[in-house]
């Protein structure tokens, strides 16, 4: 049987893929000269499996898609894939999907289904039971499968196709799709095509070099007119594990502090690891390497990391300007537990039997999809209750300060477990949670100037993201990074799950990288708000490149820069972070 596992990540990959597009071949009827899939079509091969792909048989017109494995002693098992484009579901209903298929070997039929998955704007999965799957035999010796599903309101990626495993020749036609009844035909492909040669005079006119021996923090001058009024700036990330973003991030921070009097990094980590980093950075105790080994997180475990730590280090030694760290991520870490826990076992053992109450929900299940809603947000509720009720009691124990530093551990607690109970929505929820606890911050240093790091999915405007929800409130500049190819360190899809470098998917057609490598430069800067031209093929939206902490093939994602960033750094060539700690 095909692993659920596996089928289900790689309709999380899709969220992210290369394969969303406003054009579809349906009917299998148009051949795509540079492939021998049929257009905007993908094939996932399971199993080391390959496949020849032909077209001898058909229901109606001329073309068909067949498949025939080229080992057939083994099963083969394999997805054929493609992304309905949002503009055709949003605000919808229902969707109806339909195939014929025809084989060679009867036993393949029961391992032939039809698959619809529907993911976030992030690409997490909606976990939903309201699709009904059917099968009917026709003519010829082709069988019609069917499948309905209810659209989630939060669907942003829509995946279809057949999920397959086979031993010998099938074909597949007619693919049908309606949604709300009303039947999705084969779209006229939009003019999403390679850029001109006038739009890539327009690149080159209009990117500024970063590359060449100009000093690090000097040679980001030219931003001091463009963000002279900004007193928060956002730097995004492709990747949470390139030595080359990591480096450039630090030239950054380094002139922001130096030159624009920046003095709060507020980064997307907890609130412990950011106190663990402060008593470094601030106030000098222990070292950068003992600091780093005690955080809960392995990106920030790096030598480019290390680096900046020790750099805030010394500036503060010297500076009046005293710079520091703020965590605005969530968590329920081992490190927030022993915060409650020595402070309860110290002050007020009540507090302690509260939260080992919240922890014995998670001890009692080792499968985090049977936890008891009600159980666990009532654990968390009680809490945060109790210790909302002994706040000013705690205050005059311990000071106003660490009553307060407390106060964000609970919440973090809190969020966190809201969090997990919304599986279906958890980017979703992540990012409003991130957003509150990043105004906060704002909030707290209103008169500071504060650098955010992030992901660029988090710095991003677009809607539900951190970044939009705290642009409504307080506008920053928001400054992405893209990479053009390479490697990177991530949590390996193999056996495992171990932490290494990673192979970065090449650029790909109708990419913004594929554009941005037209570009002679190694490392450029682009304003994307205040330049002097409209580049019309700039301004659609196009893919993008994305990578979390864990490696995926397919890194690709549809979005419109334009509206997501202020400025993009484009690095042509990534190298893997350097950990310091072996995972």
């Amino acid at each position: 049987m095909f692993q659920k596992h596996a089928l289900l990540s790689f309709f999380l990959i899709l969220g992210m893929s290369c394969i969303s597009q406003q054009f579809m071949n349906l009917s299998f009827e148009k051949n795509d000269r540079d492939s021998k899939m049929p257009k905007k079509w993908f094939i996932v091969e399971e199993n080391n499996c390959s496949f020849n792909v032909n077209n001898k048989h058909k229901v109606d017109g001329s073309l068909s898609m067949g498949l025939s494995p080229i080992k057939k002693e083994n099963d083969c098992s394999s997805l054929l894939l493609n992304e309905l484009n949002s503009e055709i579901y949003l605000n919808k209903y229902f969707i109806c999907i339909s195939a014929f298929i025809t084989y060679k070997n009867e036993r393949d039929a029961e391992n032939i289904s039809i698959e619809c998955k529907q993911l976030t704007d992030q690409g997490n999965p909606i976990v939903t039971d309201s699709c009904y799957s059917s099968v009917e035999k026709k003519n010829g010796g082709w069988w019609q499968l069917k499948i309905k599903c209810k659209i989630d309101s939060l669907t942003r990626h829509l995946a279809f196709g057949i999920k397959l495993k086979i031993t010998d020749s099938i074909w597949i036609d007619k693919f049908s799709i309606a949604v709300d009844n009303t039947p999705v035909l084969d779209l006229k492909e939009i003019a999403r095509k390679n850029p001109t040669t006038a739009e890539i005079n327009w690149l080159h006119k209009n990117l500024i070099p970063l590359d060449g021996s100009i000093k690090r923090y000097t040679k980001y001058s030219f931003l001091k007119e463009r963000i002279k009024n900004e007193k928060i700036i956002a730097l995004g990330e492709v990747t949470h594990g390139s030595s080359e973003i990591y480096q450039t991030k630090k030239d950054l921070v380094e002139f922001l502090i130096k030159q624009m009097n920046f003095s709060i990094l507020a980064m997307e980590i907890d609130i412990y690891d950011a106190q663990i980093l402060n008593s470094y950075i601030v106030d000098d105790i222990g070292n950068s390497r003992t600091a780093l080994s005690q955080l809960g997180y392995w990106p920030w475990k790096t030598e480019e990391f290390k680096k900046l730590i020790e750099w805030m280090n010394q500036y503060n030694k010297i500076s009046l300007n005293k710079i520091r760290i703020c965590g605005f991520d969530i968590s329920f870490s081992r490190n927030s537990y022993s915060i409650l826990q020595d402070f309860g076992n110290l002050h007020d053992k009540n507090l302690v039997s509260y939260l080992n109450s919240l922890v014995s929900v998670y001890d009692k299940s080792t499968n985090r999809e049977t936890y008891l809603a009600d159980t666990l947000m009532t654990a968390a509720d009680l809490l945060v209750e109790y210790f909302e009720s002994k706040y000013s009691n705690y205050a005059k124990l311990v000071g106003v300060q660490k009553a307060d530093s407390l106060r964000r551990v609970v919440k973090d607690i809190w969020q966190y477990s809201m969090y997990d109970l919304r599986k279906t929505v958890q980017d979703i929820i992540r990012d409003r949670y991130m957003a509150d606890n990043l105004s906060a911050i704002i909030t707290e240093f209103i008169s500071k100037k504060i650098i955010v790091w992030a992901h660029n999915t988090h710095i991003s405007k677009s809607d539900s993201s951190m970044g939009y929800l705290t642009n409504r409130r307080y506008p920053f500049f928001s400054l992405g990074f893209s990479l053009g190819s390479g490697d990177f360190t991530a949590i390996s899809d193999g056996a495992g799950m171990t932490i290494k470098p990673c192979l970065m998917q090449s650029a790909i057609v109708d990419s913004y990288e594929s554009y941005f490598n037209y570009a002679k430069p190694n490392k450029w800067y682009l304003d994307l708000k205040n330049t002097k031209t409209v580049n019309n093929w700039l301004s659609l939206s196009h893919l993008f490149r994305f990578t979390g902490v864990k490696y995926s093939r397919y890194q690709f994602s549809n979005t419109n820069l334009l509206a997501d960033f202020d400025a993009i750094i484009f690095i042509k060539k990534s190298t893997p972070s350097h950990l310091i700690f072996k995972p």
